[in-house]
């Protein structure tokens, strides 16, 4: 049985309206919220359509790495879009999906401490993060047929396995609260926030999306490696990748995971 913070009556009442979310689907447990979004995006669901769940047996993360996802505690989603820019933008719903996620933070952290991103996908609160981010795709040629974004967001998780203890965080812990947050209420100020980060790439503002989130980017000013170049991290392209101050000139990585240096 689901529980009420996050049951499918509930959901009804919160997201009535929203773009995203308003037409879904909850389960008490599944594999992965993004393979069964991908499976409905391929039969043709709609922009926006919500795969949610309150636990799942095989949740991924980027670079194929598995997300733990036990019940009762966080949120799991993934939502079916449908682009109408091309698939050379696509790195930018990650950027949106990383502003919304600061966003919701801030509002649970209260000026307390400052949530931040690691590029390209994960949400740091502190030294531990506390949610990730994975876009998976189909194009033809240069056109986006759909994108599938999946958010793994600690909410109130107390407990961790040995390997992550030392850096995972949740909201929870973050504030140092007692009482558990309502998921659904941050499910829909999530799906609100992200609402407004893909309404700036559609209309052509990506550059004021990246500009509100390279203050909170993990490591600005500092010596980092990435994909094999090391430099300063100064901020972001305007595609969302990010520029380097090498020995060489501005370079720009694209892929990868940087690493602070020293």
């Amino acid at each position: 049985m689901l529980p009420e913070d996050i049951g499918p009556q509930r959901l009804v009442t919160l997201l009535q309206g929203r773009r995203l979310g308003v037409r879904h689907e909850v389960w008490e447990s599944i594999d992965s919220t993004n393979e069964r979004a991908r499976v409905l995006a391929e039969v043709g669901v709609g922009e926006g359509f919500l795969v949610l769940a309150d636990a799942q047996s095989a949740g991924r993360g980027s670079q194929g790495r598995a997300w733990e996802s036990p019940p009762g505690s966080d949120l799991y989603l993934s939502l079916v879009l449908r682009p109408h820019y091309g698939a050379a933008e696509l790195p930018l719903l990650t950027m949106a999906a990383a502003t919304a996620l600061v966003e919701v933070a801030d509002h649970r952290l209260r000026g307390e401490t400052r949530a931040q991103v690691k590029w390209p996908n994960d949400l740091y609160i502190g030294a531990r993060k506390c949610a990730g981010i994975l876009v998976e795709s189909r194009s033809s040629g240069s056109r986006c047929d759909f994108a599938i974004l999946g958010i793994g967001l600690n909410v109130n998780r107390r407990h961790w396995p040995a390997e992550l203890r030392e850096n995972a965080t949740s909201l929870l812990e973050a504030t140092g609260r007692s009482q558990s947050f309502d998921r659904g209420i941050v499910l829909a100020e999530l799906l609100e926030a992200l609402e407004r980060s893909l309404a700036q790439i559609e209309s052509g503002q990506s550059s004021l999306l990246l500009s509100r989130l390279e203050p909170r980017l993990l490591w600005r000013g500092e010596e980092v490696e990435c994909s094999g170049l090391r430099g300063q991290l100064l901020g972001f392209d305007p595609s969302g990748a990010l520029r380097l101050a090498t020995v060489e000139g501005t370079r720009t990585c694209v892929s990868g995971s940087p690493r602070r240096v020293g």
